[in-house]
């Protein structure tokens, strides 16, 4: 699975190069790198979907999710 998620995360990073403000990909990079153990990186980066979309829900959630997960560690 590891494998997997390490594939998303290069291909969501290519996307970003392209354009580096598209919430939906930082959320998926923040979630992926959630699922990944990096907490930070994840945090990071779902603050940045949330920055760019403050509607999006979804980033909100998975930012406190994330943020607990850092707090335990």
């Amino acid at each position: 699975m590891s494998e997997n998620l390490e594939e998303i995360l290069q291909v969501l990073k290519a996307g970003l190069l392209v354009n580096p403000k598209d919430p939906y990909k930082r959320f998926k990079l923040g979630s992926t790198l959630r699922k990944l153990g990096e907490l930070q990186k994840a945090v990071d980066e779902l603050r940045r979907a949330v920055e760019l979309d403050p509607k999006k829900f979804n980033a909100h959630y998975e930012l406190g999710l994330s943020l607990e997960d850092l707090e335990r560690h």
